[in-house]
This record gives C-alpha cells, sequence and structure tokens, in this order.
C-alpha cells in the first residue's frame, strides 16, 4: 500500500513539464509578492506606512493617558465598593 501511494505520487509529479513547472513557480513568487492585493493596494498601502500616525507630543500624551488608566501596564485600577 505505501509503495503504491509513492509510485503514484512519483507517477503525478512525473505528468508535470519543466514548462509548467516554472510558471508555476513564477505564480508563487508573485503570489508572495502581491499576498492577493493589486500593484494598487500595494502602493497605497506603502503611502499609509510611510506617513506618520502621531507626532512626539501626542505619542508623550497617549502614554500617560494609558498609564494613568493603568491599560497597557497589566495592572487595572482597583474600583473600591465603598463610596
Amino acid at each position: 500500500m505505501i509503495l503504491g501511494a509513492g509510485a503514484i505520487g512519483l507517477g503525478l509529479q512525473s505528468c508535470t513539464t519543466e514548462e509548467e513547472a516554472a510558471l508555476l513557480d513564477q505564480e508563487i513568487a508573485v503570489a508572495e509578492k502581491y499576498f492577493g492585493r493589486t500593484p494598487e493596494e500595494l502602493e497605497r498601502i506603502e503611502e499609509i506606512n510611510a506617513d506618520q500616525l502621531f507626532n512626539p507630543h501626542e505619542l508623550e500624551t497617549i502614554a500617560v493617558l494609558s498609564a494613568a488608566s493603568g491599560r497597557g501596564t497589566g495592572v487595572w485600577p482597583r474600583v473600591s465598593s465603598t463610596p
């Protein structure tokens, strides 16, 4: 049974021509580059990633606010049940 499975795999592999194998390699390379996106989408993504979302002052403000709330530190603020 194992030999039969190996023979089938070898037989199917030999059915692929060198031209088909080259086309398959080319398709794989394109798929890895674009990952399902068009060239226009890739350009737009690069533009978005190149822009700076927050300036340094805003980043400092976010850091202070997140530290004050306890988020981002793994420590949640305690809520007292007594008024």
